[in-house]
């Protein structure tokens, strides 16, 4: 299958192992379809995630996959 869509990924942090599992999972899947992935790293910055966001949607991605940063989340884990 081709279905020639762009998908945007846009991730709070690369640093977890887990996030490169999932990222490498989707990608995967994704190009078995034939899509194209624009992968971002926020580094826990919640404006650095709005401005990917912005720019994933100007290059025309028909889908966004966010997983949102949270505060909480760098004080806790980072």
């Amino acid at each position: 299958m081709d279905y020639g869509f762009k998908i945007g990924v846009t991730l709070p942090l690369a640093q977890w192992s887990y996030t490169e599992r999932i990222r490498n999972a989707l990608e995967q899947r994704l190009l078995s379809y034939g899509c194209e992935m624009l992968f971002f790293c926020a580094d826990n910055e919640e404006q650095k995630q709005a401005e990917q966001i912005e720019a994933m949607a100007a290059e025309g991605c028909g889908a966004i996959i966010v997983w949102p940063v949270r505060r909480c989340l760098g004080a806790q884990y980072g």
